[in-house]
């Protein structure tokens, strides 16, 4: 609704620039055509300004010159150029007549007295044509709050979430871990069948015993130990101490972890 009122209101705009356009263009023709005659006139009176009849032809020069006065005083700024030169082409020509004796003219003044009254109507009809533009402006002005573009309210920025607390992941080996046994040692075989730890090079039957008694018993394990692991395990282990370094015990459990048939980790 309010884009089809916007529309409306521009085509009454532009409507209303053409009728002002159209009116400047019809009073500047008619200016053009009085203007025309005016200087044919002048033209005439040039030509017989040695035949002039000076005293008569100079009051009609002056009061032809008192009414483009007039008349230039009523007409918009546009026309002024015009009205000096005309207003200079009477001065050169009442001078020339003031100078010179000539016989009657009757037949040019009736034709300057025909053109002088059709200045009085131009001057008539500019008057409400001048009116009417300032009419239209008046409502073009008016009109204008209505066609400016309206502001909208900016959007309030969406409201910020609190970032979710990530919940701490359950312990997979809670309740199977030894106590006092450290990260990953257990207390029994709870994940599955025990992995064959004898293929640890360096781990023989015996400390693979060993290695259950402390709860050792997948090669999982094994690979995740950290060197404080690996130094609470070498405590336990007695005279094999200095094994697991030794042998590359944590490196060899990976491998061994990831080959098919090893226990999986708890997850």
């Amino acid at each position: 609704m309010a884009f089809l009122l916007v529309t409306i209101l521009i085509l009454l705009i532009l409507a209303m620039a053409l009728a002002s356009w159209l009116t400047w263009w019809w009073v500047h023709r008619r200016f053009e055509d009085v203007t025309t005659q005016h200087k044919h006139a002048l033209h005439e009176l040039a030509t017989l300004r040695e035949q002039s009849n000076g005293d008569q032809v100079a009051g009609r020069l002056d009061a032809m010159s008192a009414t483009l006065d007039r008349v230039a005083a009523a007409l918009p700024p546009d026309f002024m150029p015009a009205i000096h030169r005309l207003d200079q082409r009477l001065g050169t020509i009442e001078a020339a007549v003031r100078s010179h004796a000539a016989p009657d003219l009757t037949p040019l003044l009736t034709q300057a007295d025909d053109m002088a009254g059709q200045v009085r109507r131009l001057r008539r009809e500019v008057a409400p044509v001048d009116g009417h533009l300032q009419v239209i402006s008046a409502r073009l002005d008016a009109l204008q709050p209505a066609v400016a573009p309206r502001k909208t309210a900016a959007a309030p920025p969406p409201a910020l979430l609190p970032k979710p607390v990530p919940r701490p992941s359950p312990d997979p080996l809670s309740g199977a871990r030894r106590e006092g046994g450290g990260r990953n040692l257990l207390k029994s075989a709870a994940f599955g069948t025990p992995d064959d730890l004898k293929r640890i090079i360096g781990v023989g039957p015996k400390l693979e015993g060993m290695l259950h008694n402390i709860g050792v018993y997948y090669f999982w394990q094994v690979s995740r130990w950290l060197p404080a692991d690996v130094s609470q395990v070498d405590d336990l282990l007695d005279a094999f101490k200095g094994r697991i370094e030794r042998d590359a015990w944590v490196m060899q459990a990976k491998k061994l972890a990831a080959e098919p048939g090893s226990a999986n980790p708890p997850s």
